[in-house]
């Protein structure tokens, strides 16, 4: 029962972010995508709450936490039902595709849940760093200050965002016994949130049988590359999670503000999930506000200035849930950076070949390189219809592993063996970002921000 406990213990998420299901920008999608939005903003209002409490001095406790949350919950959700919004389109692929697709999704997450409970994909991460921490927030019943500003705590990234660690907690407070066991589950939970999200968005711009084929390619190769990388017990699936919704999101919005909700609170997860959520979230919003001035300079589109508007509305939220962050460090007197963080001022060229080749070695993602292959095939052999939404997610690639190279030349001793064990997990979220692209490539006559729906038919207005 310990298992089920531990599933039950994380799917109490969605009832704490219930308004996401009833948000009229969500609605239109299935009940599997609404759920998962719900799960995904139930993790990010219980870790501001748990920052509210500990800011406060106050206790956790399952009750404490769950009873302010489900209140809200309900009556926002009372609230936002109410208004309208468009209906939802049925799921029609293809007979065939739909059930080849299916089942290669349903195999893949028997086979990852597998590898999850044998333990071949769990990472020594779990014991040194996400599951020591979760386990003194539980017994702490709050953020522990003390064991944080420790210096033997060092190796726990003391500063790091404390999403993933505390959703743990959650189902460690009150146990005598610790979670060790079972909460590597929490990766396969997380991409099955992912899964019907990606879908539901994909659909918005391509057909129901090119957008499940190119979910079901989606969840094989992140399968493949979270247990490639021994990411069970880390914060991978959850930023993988976040950073696809984003990232989809912002693509699939075209100029209507629909998804501007959708991606705050993603945004919002990103930053809460690890340390470095505040400064891709912002790449992330750039990218777009260029890919946007692109296309709009190019159709002369009056919808310019609105779009970039509501980018910058999208990267409030980030900025918010890492400021009430930085504020708990800043009043525990814990350091903003991350004291095992290398400095810049060490960078240098001379690793560059290291770096290029351990780089290129490190692209396995348990699929011998296929994941990353076949997207970036698709989207050379589509290149003459490249055009503004296809040049975000290029663009976005490309910076990330310029990034990381950055990073690794900053290493005063050679960083091949450093690449080799964080080089695939940094590379799961450009990974599928290059799968979303390749799957958008499909639609080639429409164009990111090319007509802006802003003004709903009148069915949709509120009376």
């Amino acid at each position: 029962m310990e298992p089920l406990s531990f599933v039950l213990s994380q799917l109490t998420f969605v009832l704490f972010g219930a308004p996401a299901a009833f948000h009229p920008s969500i609605r239109p999608m299935g009940w599997p995508a609404r759920i998962a939005a719900s799960f995904g903003l139930g993790a990010i209002v219980l870790t501001l709450e748990a920052m509210l409490f500990s800011l406060c001095g106050l206790r956790w406790g399952n009750r404490t936490l769950a009873i302010p949350l489900v209140l809200i919950a309900a009556i926002i959700s009372w609230r936002l039902r109410k208004h309208p919004a468009e209906p939802r389109r049925p799921l029609r692929p293809n007979v065939l595709t739909g059930l080849l697709a299916g089942s290669l999704i349903a195999v893949t997450l028997l086979l990852f849940v597998h590898a999850l409970v044998i333990g071949t994909a769990t990472s020594v991460e779990f014991v040194l760093f996400e599951g020591t921490k979760a386990v003194r927030f539980a017994v702490a019943k709050g953020f522990d200050a003390n064991f944080l500003r420790s210096p033997f705590s060092v190796h726990t990234h003391p500063g790091a965002p404390p999403l993933f660690p505390a959703t743990l907690s959650w189902f460690a407070l009150g146990r005598e016994e610790p979670m060790w066991t079972w909460a590597p589950l929490s990766a396969a939970i997380w991409l099955m949130a992912s899964i019907p999200l990606v879908l539901e968005l994909l659909r918005r711009v391509l057909h129901d049988t090119v957008a499940l084929t190119a979910t079901a390619f989606w969840t094989v190769a992140m399968a493949a590359a979270l247990t490639h990388a021994h990411s069970a017990g880390t914060a991978d699936a959850s930023w993988l999670f976040y950073g696809t919704v984003a990232f989809a999101a912002l693509l699939t919005e075209r100029g209507s503000g629909a998804s501007t909700p959708l991606a705050a609170g993603a945004l919002s997860g990103l930053a809460l999930t690890k340390s470095g959520g505040v400064l891709f979230s912002l790449i992330l919003v750039a990218v777009f506000a260029t890919s946007t001035f692109i296309v709009s300079r190019k159709s002369l589109h009056p919808a310019f200035s609105r779009s970039v508007g509501r980018l910058a509305i999208v990267f409030t939220a980030p900025l918010f849930s890492a400021g009430l962050w930085g504020v708990f460090l800043i009043v525990n007197h814990l350091a903003l950076r991350d004291p095992s963080a290398g400095s810049f001022s060490l960078w240098s060229s001379r690793w560059w070949e290291a770096v290029a080749g351990s780089e290129t070695a490190a692209l396995h993602a348990g699929t011998w390189g296929l994941a990353f292959i076949i997207p970036a095939t698709v989207i050379l052999l589509s290149v003459r219809h490249w055009n503004g939404w296809m040049l975000a997610g290029v663009i976005f690639v490309s910076a990330a592993m310029a990034i990381a190279s950055i990073t690794y030349m900053k290493e005063w001793t050679d960083p091949t063996d450093l690449i080799a064990t964080t080089f695939p997990h940094l590379m799961q979220w450009p990974l599928s970002i290059l799968i979303i692209t390749a799957g958008f490539a499909q639609r080639r006559d429409h164009e990111l921000f090319a007509t802006d729906t802003s003004e709903k038919p009148a069915r949709f207005q509120q009376s």
